[in-house]
């Protein structure tokens, strides 16, 4: 057999861990990204760098290759068809490009009868306002959206008049179920009715990105036969080649819908590297290059944890592990450390996660929203960076709605008016880097005065009272042509 050069467009993890399952199998591998730093340059035996559209770089890219396939489904279709007259590309291009838009996804996996969220195509703002009985849901980027990138949750109508997006964009609108739990299911499909099918698998999402995922799944049997058949009839529909994963929601009354599907290894497969005879990559690998199907064995239950930003540091520093522990470093060069958490849209109760909110983004969100904002009256937030910068956007926001504000966070308080503060508390204290439990009230214009206050008045003005007389008006403070007195 001839030697096998596998090029991989796409060079990150997945891309990384695609060609560290190439050596073990004996296929050089190629990578071709549009990142310079692309990580999976550490792992290959040869390293492109190019845009996507970059024809001149492509050709070369495809004159070294023996068949090509690609670690993220975000590589332009017209790349890839082109690619494909050349060298064949596996999974094909026609499900990428289906893959890509989520209206297109969704009808195709509703055709199947198999069950997905309700959804609705969104072309104008003003098609979200009849659309009432589709909220809560999350408006949705049609294209081109990943770990929430593109995602805009909707409550109610209400949210609206807050919203702030470009709607030059096609957008879909998903409506939101009770959510359980997420799963996902990983196939590898070699040909006709030839499948390797892992075990269905938990997954735990923080901020939309993959936090935690395990084998076992704690789920029904049932749920387990359906996601594996679902998953099953999706593969061989699409005649796909290679490895591809099924999303899942599970419902409060366990009931299954498909979320979405990756035409692509996926990070909540990481942990079949150490869990199975064969992991997902090299499953991917065998079926794309057309080499011999293993029957797949399970040998281990297993819990991948995926380390963001500088959660990877200790580890690199050879932090002691156990010897069921594994870490796996795929040499990004650059660590992202993130450290607030957006808001989109602000409710009544505003709870992050592990990050706090920034106080820049959210006063600028407040301001342009504020006028939802002040029916709430009470809006709480459970963390907020650097508070102080906050205040300038409240003191703004209450003269835009000639309404006072308080702001309370910890023991400080301030009082805002008309785009000044009134009132504080905070005299020579030191102010946190993070606030916890901030509140913000939005005061009513009522009368200041009780009534005996007004009473009280009245009978001032009686004592005080002098009628206007035309002595007094020549003789009185101010009288004459001008004001000199």
């Amino acid at each position: 057999m001839s030697e096998i050069r596998l090029g991989i467009l796409g060079g990150g993890q997945l891309g990384s861990m695609l060609s560290v399952a190439a050596k073990k199998l004996n296929i050089k591998t190629l990578i071709y990204s549009d990142d310079q730093d692309a990580p999976a340059q550490n792992f290959c035996d040869e390293f492109i760098f190019g845009d996507y559209k970059d024809k001149n770089k492509i050709n070369d890219f495809v004159k070294k290759v023996s068949i090509v396939t690609y670690e993220f489904e975000n590589i332009p279709y017209e790349t890839l068809n082109e690619i494909n007259k050349f060298k064949t590309v596996n999974p094909k291009p026609s499900i990428n490009r289906l893959i890509q838009h989520r209206l297109a996804e969704k009808d195709f996996v509703n055709k199947l009868n198999i069950r997905t969220t309700r959804y609705v195509s969104i072309e104008k703002k003003s098609d979200l306002e009849t659309l009432g009985d589709f909220l809560p849901g999350i408006l949705k980027t049609a294209t081109m959206g990943y770990d929430g990138k593109g995602q805009y949750p909707i409550k109610s109508i209400n949210d609206l008049k807050g919203l702030n997006i470009d709607f030059s964009k096609e957008y879909i609108l998903e409506k939101l179920v009770k959510l359980k739990k997420e799963i996902s299911v990983i196939i590898t499909r070699f040909g006709n009715n030839r499948y390797e099918i892992y075990e269905a698998i938990e997954n735990i999402h923080e901020n939309q990105i993959l936090k935690k995922s395990k084998i076992p799944a704690d789920i029904s049997n049932k749920l387990v036969d359906q996601s594996r058949e679902w998953s099953k009839q999706i593969s061989e529909e699409l005649k796909y080649i290679g490895t591809l994963c099924v999303e899942f929601f599970i419902d409060r009354n366990d009931n299954l819908y498909v979320n979405e599907i990756a035409p692509r290894v996926h990070n909540s497969g990481h942990l079949t590297i150490n869990a199975f005879n064969i992991s997902q990559f090299e499953n991917h690998i065998r079926a794309v290059c057309s080499l011999e199907q293993i029957p797949l064995k399970k040998l281990h239950n297993a819990e991948m944890i995926n380390l963001i930003g500088n959660q990877i540091t200790p580890y690199r520093q050879n932090i002691d592990l156990n010897d069921n522990e594994f870490f796996f470093d795929y040499k990004k060069k650059e660590i992202k450390d993130k450290k607030f958490e957006n808001l989109n849209l602000i409710n009544e109760n505003n709870e992050c996660s592990e990050f706090s909110y920034c106080p820049i983004i959210l006063g600028v969100s407040f301001l342009d929203q504020i006028e939802k904002i002040e029916k709430i009256k009470t809006i709480n937030f459970s963390k907020i960076a650097y508070p102080l910068l906050f205040l300038p956007f409240l003191s703004r926001s209450s003269e835009v709605i000639g309404k006072k504000i308080f702001f309370k966070f910890e023991k400080n308080e301030f009082l805002l008016n008309i785009n000044v503060n009134i009132s504080s508390n905070l005299l020579n204290k030191n102010c946190p880097n993070i606030a916890n439990n901030v509140e913000v009230n939005i005061l009513e214009n009522n009368d200041n005065f009780t009534e005996q206050d007004w009473k009280s008045l009245y009978q001032l003005s009686e004592k005080t009272f002098v009628e206007e007389t035309e002595s007094l008006k020549k003789g009185a403070a101010g009288a004459g042509l001008t004001d000199n007195d």
